[in-house]
């Protein structure tokens, strides 16, 4: 590691630890599990959400620049994840505007249904969605009322006062 990127990292740091990169904000380290403070060495402390007590130069430490590793994790996901769902998006509409022809959907006793090939298909998504909700339906039921039987449990047991024990005596000789 060079002594630039050593200087960098803090002085009572020997050498960053790997999967550490450094961000153009000074001061600011982002390592893959955590987020240390460089200049000083007070870390991110993850019980609280925070930074360690203190100001940093005039200013807090959210306001120098220093964010935390998971949320620069979290605003990557993000990203991604929406990248993800145009790419699908724009899959799906060419995909949709390339099949327009007619086609036909013959059901029993001799019925038929003929349209656009997107719309049968959106047809078959909206009965497959529809289903979809209607079968969950019962398993959310019971989790409601499941919750509401344990918060009612919560309440009676924080209502309850708790008895208070008193010590035994020591045996007298």
């Amino acid at each position: 590691m060079s002594g630039s990127t050593a200087r960098q990292y803090g002085k009572d740091q020997e050498k960053a630890p790997s999967g550490a990169f450094f961000s153009p904000v000074p001061f600011v380290c982002v390592v893959a599990s955590r987020c240390t403070l460089a200049r000083t060495g007070q870390g991110f402390i993850y019980n609280t959400g925070h930074f360690g007590a203190g100001k940093h130069r005039g200013a807090t430490r959210h306001q120098a620049g220093v964010v935390p590793a998971t949320a620069v994790k979290r605003l990557l996901m993000k990203f991604i994840v929406w990248l993800v769902r145009v790419l699908v998006f724009v899959l799906l509409l060419v995909l949709a505007l390339s099949n327009t022809q007619n086609a036909t959907l013959n059901f029993l006793a001799g019925y038929a249904w003929q349209a656009p090939l997107i719309l049968i298909g959106l047809a078959f998504f909206v009965v497959g969605l529809l289903a979809g909700l209607v079968s969950a339906l019962p398993g959310v039921f019971r989790l409601r009322l499941e919750n509401g039987r344990l918060k009612r449990e919560l309440r009676t047991v924080r209502e309850t006062p708790v008895p208070v024990e008193e010590p035994p005596l020591p045996p007298l000789i």
